[in-house]
């Protein structure tokens, strides 16, 4: 199935009495709080399922002033396990050990140590035969560059020194999102160590890279000084969607390189995992009250799928902003549990949706070209409410002509899928069935260009799927 989402109107041919609402996800808990003396805090870093372990996975982080069992003081990487993706084994320290599932140490190399920013599985690419994949930032002292490596376990890392995919460190998320539609692999990180916007560098192998190109950066709605920390993307439905971590530094800094600040995340979309656009200007996940986890910093790192359709957020937070625990250690302060984990939870499609402004509301997409016939709607309505469709011409196809685009369209509807006879869709549903007294589907519209109405009372829309062609492009060439 393909989607129609709403992001922006490209999909629509035009909409009223409908506004357009960023998404709230829900906090649904604070991870692993209270590991006790000595552990400064976590991060969750990277949340997946792994279809080798046949279990969710995640790679934390943990920040120890002490040593911990084998572990050394500093950051250290723990992997996690679970069978569902929101309840997580306990976290705590015993007797000067910390107590987890797995943990690795620096991996070395040729003599240059290494440790994973970013770990992914590699299911459902062309390189699924090499396991899991991570993102490195070389900790030599006279290595700044960013390195893969590749592992069958996901603890053990083959890092490949010779083929660095970046010349300058990002100490920021560098994952790697996977484009089918191009059949190459996008890493995502900085153009420069300092340079907080957002770049991206291509390959297909990652033994031979493109040159890192920006892709976003602060713009003239943004108030100075902003910058863009980094920005955690996945794949969504038909597109893709982005996290840009947007850092607002201190406007009394001095510094060349700005380290006071707060970080939230903010939204972002695309259509070919190249071109992003912002979506609104208000932050997905708002920072917290002052001296609560994610009162100083949110960064949301991860995204999950699960199977019931409920979309899950990590992020990792800490209690004041960028600097804040520097500070606190110069003044003698403790630091203990500065950092943690947040899992949030989200409505599918639910990132931004159309909300009706009044009691109607109306919107009619361009004209599509059904493929399959099955049409569902994701909508919820006041208890009182409903939503009903149909189903108009979308023009003509003229094959081995260029079609007339002075030809203009009926705004009446095709018999059989008119508003009078579509059965009402009323209450909460992800996957509502479009039907009309006489009409199960789309199936006899298969093929045909055809614009979608739909009617909307005291509701919100979030989402339409169908089994679909674009027919905007006089080619008739689906170009998202």
């Amino acid at each position: 199935m393909k989607s129609i989402l709403f992001f922006d109107d490209w999909m629509l041919e035009g909409r009223v009495g409908l506004k357009r609402v960023m998404g709230q996800p829900t906090l649904r808990d604070e991870l692993f709080s209270n590991l006790g003396a000595g552990i400064s805090g976590h991060s969750v870093g990277s949340v997946f399922h792994s279809s080798r372990l046949n279990a969710y996975v995640m790679y934390l982080s943990v920040l120890s002033s002490v040593p911990l069992s084998d572990l050394e003081t500093g950051s250290n990487i723990v992997r996690l396990t679970s069978s569902v993706p929101d309840v997580w084994p306990s976290l705590g320290v015993q007797d000067g050990a910390l107590t987890v599932q797995e943990n690795f140490p620096d991996i070395v190399v040729a003599a240059r140590p290494f440790r994973p920013r970013h770990v992914s599985s590699l299911e459902g690419t062309p390189l699924a035969h090499r396991g899991y994949l991570a993102t490195y930032s070389s900790r030599a002292e006279n290595d700044r560059r960013m390195y893969v490596g590749f592992s069958e376990d996901g603890l053990a890392f083959d890092v490949d020194p010779e083929h660095p995919w970046m010349d300058d460190i990002c100490d920021t998320w560098t994952g790697a999102l996977y484009d089918d539609r191009r059949g190459r692999f996008h890493l995502f990180g900085r153009p420069g160590c300092a340079d907080r916007r957002v770049c991206i560098v291509t390959t297909a192998d990652f033994a031979a890279f493109s040159q890192p190109v920006t892709i976003l950066q602060p713009d003239p709605e943004d108030p100075a000084p902003t910058e863009i920390y980094g920005m955690p993307s996945f794949p969504y439905e038909d597109g893709y969607v982005g996290f840009p971590q947007i850092y607002s530094p201190s406007p009394f800094e001095r510094r060349r390189i700005k380290t006071e600040g707060r970080v939230e995340p903010h939204l972002v979309y695309s259509y070919n995992a190249t071109n992003w656009y912002r979506a609104g200007r208000n932050p997905l996940l708002p920072l917290r009250p002052l001296g609560e986890m994610g009162g100083g910093c949110i960064y949301l790192n991860s995204m999950v799928r699960t199977p019931d359709d409920r979309i899950l957020l990590y992020a990792g937070a800490s209690r004041g902003d960028h600097a804040s625990d520097s500070y606190r250690r110069e003044a003698g302060l403790d630091t203990t549990g500065w950092y943690g984990s947040l899992l949030y939870e989200l409505r599918l499609d639910g990132f931004s949706y159309l909300v009706t402004s009044a009691r109607e509301g109306r919107l009619r997409t361009k004209a599509v070209i059904p493929q399959g016939p099955e049409f569902t709607l994701n909508v919820r309505t006041a208890s009182h409410a409903c939503v009903r469709v149909q189903i108009l011409d979308g023009g003509h196809i003229e094959r081995g002509h260029e079609p007339a685009f002075t030809t203009r369209v009926e705004d009446v509807p095709i018999p059989g899928f008119s508003f009078e006879e579509a059965i009402p869709i009323c209450g909460d549903h992800l996957r509502a069935p479009v039907r009309w007294r006489n009409r199960d589907g789309l199936a006899e519209l298969i093929g045909r260009p055809v614009r979608i109405e739909i009617q909307a009372v005291e509701a919100e829309i979030y989402g339409l799927r169908l089994q679909h062609r674009g027919y905007w492009s006089h080619r008739m060439i689906d170009r998202l």
